[in-house]
């Protein structure tokens, strides 16, 4: 097993510390299957969808270039978590991190914040596979062939009941998947693989289909130009230009929600295999290839589809002009634009099988943290028991799954989706916060820093600070823009009480265990001292 940093001290109080001396993890993760689950977080149904309300939302923005520029603080923050990541491979991340850098608290009250919304989006990802990706298959089917049937089953799928059902499903079937580890990674891999190779054939099939031909086959199911006409009808106002500064500049925040997420492997760091290697590769490999795929995905919009028409299906979505059965994603509306049933079936399935795998490795992710957060003895015990046979940790999974299922509920029986474009406010929250972490720890915890494996500088100065106040700069600067632009729904009364409040019962909750833990006997605060045990 490998080593870094300060190890358990091997006396009485160790075990007072932490729940026992060895984490029961086993190191299994490869390098490639490290990669495959950070690209699977690199989200790309989730693309599928804010792409498509980029040239809406921001009228006049280059969908190209805003999604090439995010990938500018996303190779900034993703440089945060390498360095950390090799530091302290861990289970739980920025848990880890934040808590050894800063304080204990902050770093619960930090990863609390960032668990809670990343099982809200497990749940909407379980949502998707109904609501984004058989309805998108079926709508474009239906359109295609003509037969009603197909229409019929894209808008049933996508009633409310049915799509908490099957997502509630396909959220237990990645509970039991995740009961043994080696079998959720074979599954993630094979799903990934099928799933991205889908996804990519459709994509080059949608460049190489001349504008002409795209609106000619929109024109056998509908009207191209009718569309845009009806949009207009609707109030929506088409820009002098699609390629202006300043709703470029906006679409970043909002294509963020995508690129950002490139640090997922981190949060299973207890369980990587060489992590000097397989940390970086699974980081910037996934900024690469997803980033890729995504570019590809902005290119075919703008090009084949065109972003006057992309807007005006987003304007239209909702009222009695839409033309389609299913919403107006990338993957329904380059369904149609392909003129192939075949094309439909490659592309939905394509996306179904990403949401799985990214469905898994969230879920895997998230699992640890809860995990680590028993291994430094702030939730009971027995969450952090690991099994000897499968290498999994069955209470974290049931809890994780338990807190996804109420995120899918939350998703799908109340108003929350429209508050989704604002939901990146609530992560960037967390980044901020290991941004300032990556800046102090050098200085602050200067006796951690200087037994960590690798200590690179630039002009004199440790690379982690320079890279953590960088990321401050870039990720502060997407703040502004939710802070500043009711578009995103996040700077209202009711935005702000939402991400504060993970936060506070964070902080509340670490406060009330912290007194029950030092009538125990066990100072919570001395975690921060060491990391916990490999």
């Amino acid at each position: 097993m490998e080593q870094s940093v300060a190890s358990v001290p091997e006396d009485a109080t160790a075990p007072r510390l932490y729940t026992r001396k060895s984490s029961g993890l086993v190191r299994e993760i490869s390098a490639t299957a490290a990669l495959m689950g950070s690209v699977c977080i690199i989200n790309l149904p989730i693309a599928a969808v804010t792409l498509m309300l980029l040239p809406f939302t921001f009228p006049g923005a280059s969908m190209p270039l805003s999604v090439l520029l995010s990938l500018i603080p996303s190779a900034i923050l993703g440089g945060v978590y390498v360095l950390f990541g090799i530091m302290m491979p861990r289970s739980g991340g920025d848990y880890v991190f934040n808590g050894r850098a800063l304080h204990p608290a902050i770093g619960f009250a930090a990863n609390f914040n960032f668990v809670i919304w990343n099982l809200l989006f497990a749940g909407i990802e379980g949502s998707w596979i109904s609501t984004v990706g058989l309805s998108g298959l079926f709508a474009s089917v239906g359109s295609l062939t003509g037969n009603h049937w197909w229409t019929t089953a894209a808008g049933n799928i996508s009633k409310q009941g049915v799509a908490f059902g099957i997502g509630a499903v396909a959220l237990l079937i990645v509970a039991y998947l995740l009961t043994h580890t080696a079998r959720a990674l074979k599954v993630m891999k094979i799903a990934f693989s099928i799933g991205i190779a889908g996804v990519v054939i459709t994509l080059i099939w949608t460049l190489l289909i001349s504008h002409g031909t795209f609106v000619s086959n929109i024109n056998h199911v509908s009207s191209y130009k009718g569309i845009i006409s009806s949009a207009k009808k609707e109030g929506f106002v088409e820009p002098s230009s699609w390629h202006s500064f300043s709703p470029t500049i906006s679409g970043v925040a909002l294509v963020s929600l995508v690129t950002l997420f490139v640090m997922f492997a981190t949060y299973t760091g207890g369980e990587v295999k060489n992590v000097r290697r397989s940390i970086p590769i699974s980081i910037y490999g996934s900024l690469a290839i997803g980033g890729v795929v995504f570019l590809l995905m902005a290119f075919a919009a703008f090009h084949s589809m065109g972003s006057e028409f992309v807007a005006s299906t987003q304007a239209l979505n909702g009222t009695a002009a839409y033309p389609f059965a299913s919403e107006p994603t990338f993957n329904l509306i380059a369904s149609l634009g392909s003129g192939s049933t075949v094309f439909a079936f490659i592309i939905n399935i394509g996306f179904i099988l990403l949401m799985i795998s990214n469905m898994i490795f969230t879920q895997m992710a998230m699992n640890r943290c809860i995990f680590a957060w028993s291994m430094d003895r702030v939730t009971p015990d027995k969450v952090s028991q690991v099994s000897s046979r499968t290498h999994a940790p069955n209470w974290a999974i049931g809890i994780g799954t338990a807190g996804a299922l109420i995120g899918l509920a939350v998703f799908t029986f109340t108003s929350f989706s429209t508050f989704l474009g604002g939901t990146t406010l609530g992560f960037l929250f967390t980044f901020l916060v290991t941004g300032l972490a990556a800046v102090v720890f050098p200085f602050r915890r200067k006796e951690l820093y200087e037994k960590s494996p690798i200590k690179p500088t630039i002009f004199g100065v440790p690379l982690l600070s320079v890279l953590g106040a960088l990321s401050i700069l870039a990720i502060g600067a997407i703040a502004y823009a939710y802070f500043t632009n009711a578009t995103f729904g996040s700077n209202s009364a009711r935005a702000y009480g939402v991400f504060l409040g993970a936060w506070v019962v964070g902080f509340i909750y670490y406060g009330a265990v912290r007194l029950i833990r030092k009538r125990q006997g066990v100072d919570l605060a001395l975690a921060a001292t060491t990391l916990p045990p490999d």
